[in-house]
């Protein structure tokens, strides 16, 4: 494994153009300086001609680079999700080439894709792209489903103002939108190859949920000597939940992906970067600490819920086989109650039981709930959070049985499950009953 990096942080600069960089931070710092009152003598040209010349020197360091450019793009302001990769490529008549890597599973959006640009003056010399291509405005698409939901999207930008350069080949810009600080690196390679080469090492890393496949959580080691748990996000964004077992201490944590690991946006105990070691399938510091899987510490009490069941509800003339089987970290999925229905089952550890929940069972606008039902008063609810906890019959003496007792959140005792869409009713669709009344669960 290599362990050393040419700077950038995981990219690799062609020949330094410092004269050209520095001309154009030179340029910018007296374009900013010009705002302010100055004697007339101190510049041989109006403020509004400076800021001109460094958009053109702004505009002549884009296209100067034959290889390209790699944006790290920080969507929300809050940095939730984490930074990605967008590939760019600049060219005459104010087109340019875009990829990216995607926030979204299953939308790949690193081909590229032709749209236009401007770089002009706009409080700041500003880069915008005024062509919606789908590898840079999925991050900030309002109509997108994915991120914060329909109407907002990821909240991610399409303008950029130049900020200064902190190498010859590394400038930072700031996001119109959200205000976040990013890099933008000159590319060694071809734009394209650096990006593909990144998400091709992304998908070698632990995901929260390829964690849960091997019954791990998180990674335990050292960063700069600390000792943390690095927990991947939930929702598989480019972002780490670092804690510091000795103190409890939480901290989120935004990165990016290289083409040798990951760029943490701002430095954790010291440290910027972490380094894949494939052979080892963990990340390593450049000093040497050492991040590996976690065993799941609740593993081996959720594991007992897993398997086949005869599931019986007072409603039906006969009971039907179901299987438990791992959704995610504690969670899961629950098929066999009717042909076409999942049911997500949440594992609670300090208590050792599972627990079903009103959920929406279909993701439409107006979705398929999965609610609790009184069977006895004849009383409904979908309110968050209400529904009943598994809980052994000890009477039984075939094996282990267990009946859902209400977790008492509701007025009114759940004990059965019901399928329902708000004003309309009972929900058939699935090919199956509607009604789940009283129902019991006996393993095999």
């Amino acid at each position: 494994m290599k362990t050393n990096i040419s700077m950038p942080h995981g990219y690799h600069p062609l020949h330094r153009i410092g004269k050209t960089l520095g001309g154009l931070a030179l340029l910018l710092t007296l374009g900013l300086a010009s705002c302010q009152q100055e004697p007339r003598q101190a510049f041989d040209q109006p403020a509004a001609d400076r800021l001109d010349a460094a958009s053109r020197e702004f505009l002549k360091t884009l296209k100067s680079s034959t290889n390209g450019w790699i944006l790290e793009l920080y969507p929300h302001r809050r940095l939730k999700y984490g930074g990605y990769l967008v590939a760019l490529k600049f060219g005459d008549k104010n087109m340019a080439s875009v990829a990216s890597e995607s926030p979204v599973p299953g939308e790949p959006t690193n081909a590229w894709v032709r749209g236009g640009y401007h770089v002009k003056n706009d409080k700041g010399i500003t880069l915008s792209f005024d062509t919606y291509t789908l590898p840079l405005h999925i991050f900030s698409d309002p109509d997108k489903s994915e991120g914060d939901g329909t109407g907002y999207g990821f909240q991610g930008d399409y303008e950029f103002t130049l900020m200064r350069s902190t190498s010859p080949d590394t400038l930072l810009v700031r996001g119109r939108k959200t205000g976040n600080v990013m890099r933008l690196i000159r590319a060694r390679q071809d734009a394209k190859e650096t990006l593909d080469a990144a998400i091709a090492l992304k998908a070698k890393t632990p995901t929260a949920h390829s964690l849960y496949t091997q019954h791990c959580y998180g990674l335990s080691g050292k960063i700069g000597g600390k000792e943390v748990i690095v927990y991947p996000s939930e929702g598989g964004y480019n972002s780490f939940t670092i804690e510091e077992p000795a103190t409890g201490k939480r901290e989120d944590l935004p990165y990016a992906y290289t083409t040798t690991g990951i760029h943490f946006r701002s430095p954790f105990a010291g440290v910027s970067d972490l380094l894949w070691d494939e052979a080892e399938q963990c990340y390593r510091t450049a000093a040497g600490d050492k991040l590996s899987p976690r065993q799941d510490p609740d593993y081996e009490g959720f594991k007992e819920y897993l398997g086949t069941y005869d599931m019986k509800c007072e409603n039906w003339k006969a009971p039907r086989e179901v299987t438990f089987s791992q959704h995610a970290r504690n969670v899961y999925e629950i098929k066999g109650v009717a042909p076409k229905l999942v049911i997500l089952a949440s594992y609670d550890p300090a208590n050792k039981r599972f627990e079903i929940q009103t959920q929406r069972v279909t993701k439409d606008i107006n979705p398929v709930r999965l609610i609790v039902w009184d069977a006895d008063a004849g009383r409904i609810s979908w309110g968050e959070g209400l529904g009943m906890y598994s809980k052994l019959d000890a009477s039984y003496t075939g094996g282990k049985k267990y009946v859902l007792v209400s977790n008492g959140r509701w007025g009114y005792d759940a004990n059965s499950l019901y399928l329902y869409v708000i004003n309309v009713g009972a929900y058939k669709g699935f090919g199956g009953d509607f009604a789940f009344q009283k129902p019991t669960f006996t393993k095999k």
